[in-house]
């Protein structure tokens, strides 16, 4: 259950905040970081009633990564002492605590390179939807997900999707051609293959 509701929120990461989210004053809260402060929730109970531990030692893949996000973390926390945006702080804080979650939480539960992969063809299902969605407003130059500086992007037809610009958007196709090559070189289908191969052409 909880390994499901882990692969959900790696679907729902790639849904626009604004498109699904409840406004609950300081942030938007989303299927995805709802989830995730769920999962913390729950692996924090889990580790309390049972005696279980996260270790964080060099015989860990990840305990890197791990290492230099708390770090990065712990510096944001001390930067309060000269910071003068209280505000945007806080919200930078929170975006990067969340990330942190995100590392700690797929560590946890994610044993094998079969839960890896099984999570990149989740991510494709999403780079597939996004691709349709840049297409669809690179072709009509009409926009579904867009808030702001609507005209601009109408009258130059660049793709946003659910992103809200054309520079994240560009990043999320750039980092989706690695994913989708991954998807693609471990696929036995041909047909499945050559899906994956077409859309890494298409980001």
């Amino acid at each position: 259950m909880i390994k499901k509701l882990t692969y959900l929120s790696i679907l729902t990461s790639l849904i626009g905040a604004s498109v699904i989210s409840i406004n609950v004053g300081a942030f938007q809260l989303s299927i995805f970081r709802a989830l995730i402060i769920f999962l913390t929730f729950v692996l924090g109970l889990n580790l309390l009633f049972t005696d279980g531990r996260i270790y964080i030692t060099r015989r860990n893949q990840n305990s890197f990564s791990i290492m230099v996000m708390l770090i990065w973390l712990i510096y944001a926390g001390i930067s309060l002492i000269w910071v003068k945006d209280y505000g945007g702080w806080i919200k930078a804080i929170y975006f990067l605590s969340l990330g942190v979650l995100c590392i700690i939480i797929y560590n946890k539960i994610f044993k094998t390179s079969y839960d890896i992969l099984l999570s990149f063809r989740i991510i494709s299902i999403m780079i597939v939807i996004h691709n349709l969605l840049g297409w669809y407003e690179i072709i009509t130059g009409k926009y579904m997900f867009l808030a702001n500086s609507l005209e601009y992007y109408a009258r130059y037809k660049y793709p946003v999707s659910m992103f809200g610009n054309t520079n994240d958007f560009a990043t999320f196709m750039l980092i989706s051609i690695f994913i989708l090559y991954v998807c693609a070189v471990n696929s036995k289908i041909k047909l499945i293959k050559l899906f994956y191969i077409t859309t890494i052409v298409s980001s």
